[in-house]
């Protein structure tokens, strides 16, 4: 069985936020990152209760690899919407929307495996705010959901992707989130970097890498 598919089916899904196809999805290019070698971290922008969390961790686990999941969040639910993020429906993600304490992240992950913990680094509060991001990044996961939040993951977490790095924006064709994608294909034109969209997630592969996912 592979990395992912024993994720897939051993590890808890904790909420609802990301379904089957958005796990395999942000697997398969986490495992690809991981397999070519590719230097630096894992980032996760938005953590929420860990249920995306927990399978990052899990693949550092399962590949035996010397790496750390930085897991970021100010755990005070989703800030005010802009404009770029208002749209007609009656969508249920309201400003403070998504909350959840740190402290429920920490229990739903030892929870499964205590010993996850020893490769989380959890940095809270806002993320144009925190410090301690690495240095250098192998793959990194955005669900800010909102404009502002993907903005801030661009600015600080693009510059610090290695070549041949893998970025997965969540909800990117999500037409609930519109901010999602209008600061993603401001902040991506341009660039040379090959760009497809997989079960509604958008896979970027710095500086022209395929993910082969």
């Amino acid at each position: 069985m592979s990395p992912v598919n024993k994720i897939l089916a051993e590890y808890p899904k904790l909420d609802s936020t990301h379904g089957p196809k958005d796990r395999e999805t942000v697997l398969s290019c986490l495992y690809e990152a991981m397999r070519n070698d590719i230097p630096g971290d894992i980032v996760e922008m938005g953590c929420h209760v860990g249920n995306m969390t927990i399978c990052l961790l899990g693949m550092v686990k399962e590949l035996g690899a010397d790496k750390k999941v930085y897991g970021v969040d100010a755990f005070q639910g989703l800030p005010d919407k802009t404009a770029p993020d208002l749209t007609n429906d009656n969508c249920n993600r309201v400003d403070g929307g998504l909350k959840c304490s740190r402290k429920q992240l920490v229990e739903n992950i030892t929870g499964f495996d205590a010993g996850l913990m020893d490769k989380l680094v959890i940095l809270e509060g806002l993320f144009s705010e925190v410090t301690g991001y690495p240095d250098q990044v192998c793959f990194a996961f955005f669900d800010g959901d909102l404009y502002e939040s993907i903005k801030d993951s661009f600015d600080i977490i693009y510059p610090r992707v290695s070549p041949g790095g893998i970025i997965c924006v969540h909800d990117y064709s999500n037409c609930h989130y519109p901010g999602v994608r209008a600061i993603t294909d401001k902040y991506m034109s341009g660039k040379n970097d090959v760009c497809t969209i997989k079960s509604g997630v958008l896979i970027i592969n710095k500086e022209g890498q395929n993910a082969g996912v």
